[in-house]
């Protein structure tokens, strides 16, 4: 099975890392007009949408590792999230471009409207170690993410799940405190791990994760700092890697980052600071797009703070003039807020 990822929603989905750091643009580079081979250029193909699927994605990203590894019941940090998103899967995944939800590792999507939820997993499903997905290995990734135990931030996203049973070597049944809409896309959260290997050493899982992913993690950048990743040829889902290898250079000064792709040495980069973008645009053959953030203010609450009485939360936002903020500080590298998402997102609703 094939997939077509534009140049939009490959630099949409790019500047998903930038979500953490408030509003930030992504960037990427053009291809040329010829169709001429040269390495990892992906040529005039980009252009139309298509990819070459013997090159290399290379990337400089803003953010790093963070210091609570890449196992996913435990892992917050945007660049380790961001390297998980390919290298495993949930019975559901998020489309983090389009926010559109596809079943992954279930064959299906599942039932909304009911308190007991029958999955059945995905045909042929493997883990990157050749291993087979079954149904004991979600149950596992389940309850190590529900275990209060394990102080795990994504239990939170899944309270109505009441517990995970395994009905056969292929199927598992979610029993629900209550039906809920949102049950496909809350359960992308919990990444399906192999039981056996987590169990036998949990430390060195931390440390080089194993997935079912469309990529293999093969440098998890610790000593490089660049993550490195080749295709998992062993991928049964329905999004396949579209190249060969990815390399995320891990550069945290702006500056250097820019002149990666200045330089030609990466075709993509995140947060680009705001004063560079029109320069970027004029000296080279970019590409750039809003990434996926969110600047507000948080009122302190308390009984005896002023912010407390609604009035004064209303007058204080009414006191800020929006479009000079835009224009002078964001260089106009940003819209006013009418939605905690974007206007793009498939679940935006503009506020009243």
């Amino acid at each position: 099975m094939t997939t077509t990822v534009s140049r939009r929603n490959f630099l949409r989905a790019t500047g998903i890392l930038g979500a953490a750091a408030g509003i930030g643009a992504t960037l990427a580079a053009c291809a040329p007009d010829s169709s001429t081979d040269t390495g990892s250029d992906t040529g005039s193909t980009a252009e139309s949408g298509s990819a070459n699927d013997a090159g290399t994605i290379t990337a400089a990203i803003s953010y790093e590792l963070g210091t609570n590894g890449y196992d996913p019941m435990t892992t917050t940090a945007a660049l380790t999230v961001a390297v998980n998103w390919h290298t495993m899967e949930g019975l559901t995944e998020i489309d983090p471009a389009t926010g559109e939800v596809y079943a992954a590792l279930a064959s299906e999507m599942p039932a909304t409207d009911a308190t007991s939820v029958d999955i059945t997993l995905r045909e042929g499903a493997v883990f990157s170690n050749g291993e087979t997905v079954t149904a004991d290995d979600v149950v596992y990734s389940f309850e190590r993410v529900l275990d209060p135990n394990n102080n795990s931030l994504y239990a939170s996203f899944i309270p109505f799940i009441k517990s995970v049973n395994k009905k056969d070597d292929t199927t598992v049944t979610l029993d629900l405190d209550y039906a809920t809409g949102v049950l496909a896309e809350r359960i992308a959260v919990v990444k399906i791990v192999p039981k056996a290997a987590v169990e036998a050493d949990a430390s060195g899982f931390d440390t080089n994760p194993i997935g079912t992913g469309a990529y293999i993690m093969t440098d998890n950048g610790g000593a490089s700092k660049i993550v490195k990743f080749e295709r998992n040829d062993d991928y049964t889902g329905p999004r396949p890697a579209r190249a060969a290898t990815m390399e995320w250079q891990i550069i945290p000064d702006a500056s250097t980052r820019t002149n990666s792709i200045q330089s030609g040495n990466t075709m993509a980069i995140d947060s680009v600071p705001y004063l560079s973008i029109p320069q970027l645009e004029d000296t080279s053959n970019v590409e750039s797009v809003q990434g996926f953030g969110l600047l507000f203010a948080m009122f302190n609450l308390s009984e005896s703070n002023p912010f407390n009485d609604l009035r004064n939360r209303q007058a204080f936002l009414y006191s800020l003039d929006m479009d000079k903020i835009i224009t002078t500080g964001m260089s106009d590298q940003a819209t006013a807020a009418t939605s905690f998402v974007q206007k793009e997102h498939p679940n935006y609703n503009e506020a009243s």
